[in-house]
């Protein structure tokens, strides 16, 4: 999401916990709970603060936090390590306050940050990011980030093939057996911070001691948290135990157990499998257990590893060399991931990490997008990226992920390593086959060993570059960005042995959608047929992009840079650049069909439809024609293969994306030929709907919204001048989005105030001193919701109505503007008191059942108008006080308070949600219209509710009094009850 120009007060509180910023007491007006203090604006606080980690709808039970000044971990006893624990006692009771609940301090990391966990409670989206940017309040915080989860970067898969193709293949492996007359890895240590491992008899010879990092009980499954046994539990998990973004269920992966075969697994035993560096021990460091891991264990787990200090746990007595991370999930690399990987760098511990499994740009995926890392991209037996390896200019290499290319001849080409067999728990040892960056990462971490036994002198870095230096070229297109090229195991181990590198790789990649050639001179490089080549050490070479018919280049990134078609690169290290090619983007307007479309090859053509806001069912149909056509849609961004709104992933041309409540902007429409088509037609139509939305009365609700998943819906209500305040809430039964923008159409990532991540819908915005104007509102669907409302309001000092009554009847007033006709506010109980622009009013009367309107005091009208109502310009403050008299059919009940502490009274039907009405200043004389209906006390920030208080001695006020402290009355005649606030 980009940075929001100004981020409010975000209004997010237990129900009905409210101090009311209008008395008017028709249905509920804003609303605001324990204000948590004015919060910075997003961009200023993004250096400090880890904004939208985790996966998406991930929701957090604790916070990583670092202070500056701190004590290192370890040394708790120190003035420093005294005053941060006094300053996080501190704002941890202010965020109690601020929001509600409670959080404690669990502990110190080992990379200087200190665990905090929530209780009770989980924060996700914007209600985290609203908690971590309150806490950063305090200027004396460095960082925060949540404790997200990482998971095994795996693509599971139960068919088996007997061949390591990845060691010895001439075409897709690493040439390990060349490799192994040099060095098997002896004397050094891979740490595996995965699952654990379990016993096997190609491992049990290879394992130094490790350890437990898991902290949850839940998670390890042990029964104990961390301890000195890394054994693999097993991580199966039942449908709804790890929440969303995560596989619904899953057996146990044994994980640890294949990823630490890859590496190290014995060899010249008679039995099973060889791992590439043999040699070699493993460390199994556990991280991950049920449901995956949080970023503070994996960060000790990296920390300890290399052989740092970590408060609470014994020293590590074999450190490691190479730690292998074979693990990930989303996010941008934040302070915790990067302090593990530096103490780790610093004690020459390499850091080797997957790419990620996700066919997306590597940037996203932490901890791979740390620097310092080493990134691994997944190959496939051809040697060029499996489908699911994510890629990029972040990627350094690839190596043997393996890949189903033919699964139905039952070939997979997946990758053979070590395994349990149980489902659940651990049963027998024995071999399986599994695909993902995290077997290509320990064929890496396994070379790295290789390496280092040979000259165990190398600096992580040095070791980064020599690997690097020494891949072999891609043997096709690697489409994305691989790195380099592939891992080569013999040409490592040589160079690590003084054989001098003579020739260097260069990789070059076509990226986008668009089509284009790349040649080199000196030749070497023809890409799209050859990609990768090696080229003398010390050779100046150029590279030339050239675009195809319809295509655009747009310019260089990797290795190369800027837009011109040519660039140079020195021979002198190894280069991976990525060459972006474009095709134009035609603008349809609504209701244009494009006829006659034809492509051949897989060529793209882009198309853009700006579909203004308020408008409903966007379809775009692509028909007709021969031969085979995809369609691919996507709001705001143009698609690709892997990134879009909609694919229908039908056969032939007949495709149709439908958006029953499409967002406003442009829609970015993608035929791709796959690979010929001929003869389509194009044809996309909206029906429009009101220009900016439906408008909103103030304080009248919207109610019977409905919208698709990822739909939106769009409204505008007009601020007047002098207004002091603007608040905006929803009610739903499914999880929505409330953006807000003045004088333009918001959308998700361009708005001025935003609230979302509450999973029932109930989002509120609070603005204090609004500026005059239009302000548009955008009922994002994050889920598809029906039946939700939403209503708006705003208070103008000085221009208000103080409105009064008289007599024992009930009723309501609206109060509707002249010029326009539109009901501004109603008020359903009194006194009630409604801030409005200045403008001329009609006051309308409605009596209740049973009651009769029985007048205005006319002195206090402008004048009184043929149909009986009071007219008034509301310059001022205005007081008018209406009649009803008569018996209504339910009898009138006062409402009264005492104590030194303020509060409200939201009046209900029994059982409802929707209010009947809101008193707000007592005494306060009501008529409710259902025959049970009960009173909720809603006591003001600074007071609490203690009871209620019957005007007779020895006479319950209420029928009943429900386990929330809420009055319930069925009256029968007229009476009163008192409501005790306290300070």
């Amino acid at each position: 999401m980009s940075p929001i120009t100004s981020l409010y007060q975000i209004v997010r509180r237990p129900l009905l916990t409210l101090a009311v910023a209008t008395t008017c007491a028709a249905v509920a007006g804003s609303a605001l709970a324990a204000d948590p203090g004015r919060i910075d604006t997003r961009s200023a606080l993004a250096e400090r603060v880890l904004f939208d980690a985790g996966q998406p709808g991930e929701s957090f039970d604790g916070f990583i936090v670092y202070y500056r000044d701190d004590a290192p971990a370890g040394e708790e006893k120190s003035a420093a390590a005294s005053r941060t624990r006094k300053a996080i006692d501190a704002d941890l009771a202010r965020m109690g306050k601020a929001f509600g609940f409670a959080a404690r301090h669990e502990r110190q990391l080992a990379t200087g940050g200190h665990l905090v966990r929530l209780n009770g409670t989980r924060l996700a989206g914007e209600d985290a990011n609203a908690w971590m940017a309150t806490l950063a309040a305090n200027p004396d915080i460095v960082a925060v980030e949540p404790n997200a989860r990482a998971y095994p970067a795996l693509v599971p898969n139960d068919r088996h093939y007997a061949l390591q193709w990845g060691l010895s293949d001439p075409v897709g492996g690493i040439s390990a057996p060349a490799a192994w007359d040099m060095s098997t890895g002896s004397g050094i240590v891979i740490a595996v911070v995965d699952t654990g491992g379990t016993p096997h008899p190609d491992l049990d010879a290879q394992t130094v001691a490790g350890y437990d990092f898991i902290s949850s009980e839940e998670t390890a499954r042990d029964g104990d948290g961390r301890d000195a046994n890394p054994n693999d539990e097993g991580d199966w998990h039942e449908p709804g135990d790890c929440g969303p973004g995560v596989e619904p269920s899953k057996k146990s992966s044994w994980h640890g157990t294949h990823v630490a075969g890859i590496a190290a697994a014995q060899a010249n035993n008679g039995i099973g499998v060889a791992g590439v560096a043999f040699g070699a021990r493993v460390q199994h460091v556990r991280a991950l257990g049920r449901c995956g891991g949080t970023v503070a264990d994996i960060a000790d787990s990296i920390i300890w590893a290399a052989g740092g200090t970590v408060p609470g746990v014994p020293a590590n007595a074999t450190p490691a060399r190479i730690i292998n991370l074979s693990l990930g999930g989303e996010g941008m690399c934040g302070p915790t991931y990067q302090n593990a990987v530096d103490a780790a760098n610093a004690r020459k511990a390499v850091v080797i990490a997957a790419a990620g499994n996700d066919d997306a740009h590597a940037a996203t995926q932490r901890p791979a997008n740390c620097s310092g890392v080493l990134v691994v991209g997944a190959s496939n037996r051809a040697g060029i990226r499996a489908s699911y390896s994510n890629y990029g200019e972040l990627v350094d290499l690839a190596a043997p992920g393996g890949d189903c290319r033919d699964c139905e001849n039952d070939y997979p080409d997946l990758i053979l390593s070590t395994l349990n067999s149980g489902e659940q728990g651990q049963n027998e040892a024995g071999y399986y086959y599994m695909a993902g960056t995290s077997m290509a990462t320990p064929h890496v971490s396994g070379v790295a060993a290789l390496v280092l036994a040979r000259k165990g002198s190398l600096s992580p870095a040095e070791v980064r570059t020599l690997l690097r230096d020494t891949a072999k070229p891609f043997p096709g297109h690697c489409t994305g960005g691989c790195g380099v090229g592939l891992v080569n195991a013999e040409a490592a181990v040589r160079a690590a042995g003084n054989q001098a590198i003579t020739r260097l790789p260069i990789s070059v990649t076509r990226a986008g959608i668009g089509s284009g050639r790349i040649t080199s001179s000196p030749s070497g490089i023809d890409c799209g047929a050859r990609c990768s080549n090696t080229f003398s050490k010390g050779t100046s070479v150029t590279l030339t992009a050239a675009a195809a018919t319809g295509s655009t280049f747009t310019g260089w990134s990797g290795a190369c840079s800027g837009s011109g078609s040519t660039c140079t690169l020195a021979a002198n290290q190894a280069h991976a650049a990525l060459a972006h090619f474009k095709v134009p983007v035609t603008g349809l307007s609504r209701g244009q069909a494009i006829a006659d479309l034809s492509a051949q090859g897989g060529l793209a053509r882009m198309y853009s439809l700006h579909v203004p806001s308020g408008s409903e069912s966007l379809r775009i149909r692509l028909s007709g024609g021969s031969g085979d056509a995809d369609l691919y849609v996507r709001h705001g961004t143009e698609p690709n293969e892997s990134q879009y709104d909609c694919r229908p992933y039908l056969h032939g041309n007949n495709e149709l994306c439908e958006f029953p409540a499409p967002l406003a902007g442009i829609y970015y429409i993608m035929i791709k030929g796959a690979p010929d088509y001929s003869g389509a037609r194009l044809f996309a139509h909206y029906a429009l709907g009101p220009q900016g939305g439906r408008t909103v009365s103030a304080d009248v609700p919207m109610t019977g919204i409905s919208a698709p998943q990822g739909g939106g819906r769009y409204f505008k209500v007009d601020v007047p001048q002098g207004a002091t305040d603007l608040w905006i809430t929803t009610r739903a039964s499914r999880d929505l989005d409330l953006f807000v923008r003045r004088g333009g159409v918001p959308t998700p990532d361009w708005n001025e105030q935003f609230v979302s991540g509450n999973p029932a819908g109930n989002e509120e915005i609070y603005i204090p001193n609004p500026q005059r104007g239009m302000h548009y509102i955008l009922l994002h669907a994050y889920e598809s919701f029906s039946g939700a409302s939403l209503r708006a309001g705003y208070t103008v000092a000085g221009k208000r109505i103080v409105m009064t009554h008289s007599g024992l009847g009930a009723g309501t007033v609206a109060m509707r503007r002249v010029a326009t006709g539109a009901t501004a506010a109603t008020c359903a109980g009194f006194p009630c008191t409604v801030g409005l622009p200045d403008a001329t009013f009609d006051l309308i009367a409605s009596p209740s059942t049973g009651s009769a309107f029985s007048g205005w005091i006319a002195s206090q009208c402008d004048s009184i108008t043929p149909q009986g109502d009071c007219r008034m310009r509301v310059s001022s403050e205005r007081p008018v006080s209406v009649g009803f008299s008569g018996a209504p059919s339910k009898p009138v009940v006062t409402l009264n308070t005492v104590g030194e502490g303020s509060g409200v009274v939201l009046v209900r039907a029994a059982g409802g949600d929707a209010p009947l009405a809101v008193c707000t200043a007592f005494p306060c004389r009501i008529a409710p219209t259902a025959t049970t209906y009960e009173l909720v006390p809603i006591a003001a920030p600074d007071s609490a509710f203690t009871r209620w208080i019957s005007p007779t001695m020895g006479t319950p006020a209420c029928a009943s009094i429900t386990a929330e402290g809420y009055c319930r009355l069925q009256p029968t005649a007229a009476t009163s009850v008192t409501a005790n606030f306290v300070k």
